[in-house]
């Protein structure tokens, strides 16, 4: 455990108070090796994570708002407005080192500086919820089983034999043609499934009654 003992701030400060302090306790921390240094309000600083990611060190803190100069983000009352999870991030170039800006909206604005998390934010398109049942339905209705066809009157005993064949070799194809709309359906929902990068698992069981 490394500590430092507060004796008044130093005549010379070559990156201000909380930023050297911070260095200090990070020297003896290896370098380049993925280590993640969280701080608050109080430590966090632009040069602070800068100087950190030269070293090889990730930073994650929240932030003042005044450390964050020269930066046009969505104020407190245009996140307000949008109610509680609203948020605005801002990608910044420093020294060559690349910092995310996050400011979210909860009780209250929250900002967050990071050199770990927060590049390519990217807003997936995902299918809603309802439009996608409804595609599943349409699937599977597509691709229902056939219903044979009935005849009504009293058959002969010529014809109730020959309907008896008749039938036998049309469930026999039904039952065929079932189980390629089977295939066919179930292709069709792990299609669907896989265009919205869903990882699902389909078991199909046809149950056939001799």
């Amino acid at each position: 455990m490394s500590f430092i003992l507060y004796t008044g701030k130093p005549d010379k400060q070559e990156h201000g108070f909380c930023t050297n302090i911070v260095l200090d306790l990070c020297a003896t921390v290896p370098r380049a090796i993925n280590h993640k240094v969280y701080c608050d309000n109080y430590f966090t600083t632009i040069r602070l994570q800068v100087e950190l990611e030269k070293l090889g060190i990730y930073t994650v803190g929240t932030v003042r708002p005044n450390r964050l100069t020269d930066l046009t983000m969505k104020n407190k009352k245009e996140l307000s407005s949008k109610g509680r999870g609203a948020m605005d991030h801002r990608i910044a170039e420093v020294d060559g080192v690349t910092l995310c800006v996050t400011r979210w909206y909860d009780n209250n604005v929250v900002n967050c500086l990071s050199t770990l998390h927060g590049f390519n934010i990217q807003k997936k398109n995902i299918m809603p919820l309802l439009s996608f049942r409804v595609e599943v339905a349409d699937v599977l209705l597509k691709y229902a089983p056939p219903t044979p066809p009935v005849k009504r009157g009293r058959p002969s005993l010529d014809s109730t034999l020959n309907e008896n064949n008749s039938a036998t070799k049309q469930q026999e194809l039904c039952q065929v043609r079932f189980h390629q709309q089977v295939f066919d359906s179930t292709s069709s929902i792990i299609g669907l499934f896989t265009r919205q990068k869903v990882t699902v698992a389909i078991l199909v069981v046809v149950v056939i009654q001799e």
